[in-house]
């Protein structure tokens, strides 16, 4: 559900979604363009049926920049523990839309 991505939506009085809700929609689609995932149908704009990671994400998340360093998923993970918002900005940007 993107709800579990993007919490609670609200929506409007028209029954259209949260610009957030929208939002998380829409990376959901975008990392299916860049072939990170892989998924069935977006049911109503609020689930994708069979979400799968690819194998260029997972390898992208195995990664590790150096000896020192932890792969990605760890640094992600620590990151969201320590709902370190713009930590995980920066992970994302460095690791997926600069790379």
């Amino acid at each position: 559900f993107v709800e579990d991505i993007c919490g609670p939506d609200d929506m409007d009085e028209f029954g259209l979604h949260s610009p957030r809700h929208l939002a998380a929609l829409g990376a959901i689609q975008w990392l299916r363009d860049e072939e990170y995932v892989r998924f069935g149908i977006v049911d109503r704009q609020e689930s994708v049926d069979d979400f799968v990671l690819s194998s260029k994400a997972f390898t992208r998340l195995l990664r590790q920049p150096d000896e020192s360093d932890e792969p990605l998923f760890r640094r992600l993970h620590s990151a969201v523990q320590e709902s370190d918002s713009e930590l995980i900005r920066r992970l994302l940007r460095e690791e997926f839309l600069e790379a």
